[in-house]
């Protein structure tokens, strides 16, 4: 009687393990997949003249002009703002005021004043490079005693 509940049992167990499985590759994979392409159709759809773009080829520019009646958009691109037109799904990235900071979290305008402050530039480095030099200093006398 026992093997007949286990073979019984056997072909349920087998379609839940497929069924998990299904629900797990879908929480995984297709639903933050569907949620990043509905991001990005919104950020195309929302495209406005003066809006700074970054291609999918790395190529920067300026919108200058959306074309309402097609799938197009017309940048400005360098110092000689030479104009091309290039298509919406192009577009990687639109610049919104944010930045991304290297642990992936967004920075907003706001605080970008801060994070350019923290930032080092040469004062900061000079300083550095002076200290430490002032302990290489410090540190050959006492090596000399020794």
């Amino acid at each position: 009687m026992d093997t007949a509940t286990t073979q019984a049992q056997s072909p349920v167990m087998s379609w839940l393990v497929i069924i998990i499985m299904f629900a797990a590759l879908y929480l995984l994979f297709i639903r933050p997949q569907n949620k990043r392409e509905k991001e990005q159709k919104k950020m195309r759809s929302e495209l406005k003249p003066g809006d700074k773009i970054i291609t999918i080829g790395g190529i920067c520019g300026t919108v200058a002009r959306v074309k309402e009646d097609s799938d197009r958009v017309v940048i400005m691109v360098g110092s000689d703002r030479v104009k091309m037109e290039i298509l919406k799904n192009a577009i990687a990235n639109v610049d919104t005021g944010e930045e991304v900071a290297a642990g992936g979290k967004t920075v907003k305008a706001e605080d970008k004043e801060t994070a350019e402050a923290t930032k080092p530039n040469k004062k900061n480095i000079k300083k550095l490079g002076s200290n430490n030099k002032v302990e290489a200093k410090e540190e050959a006398p006492a090596e000399k005693a020794e």
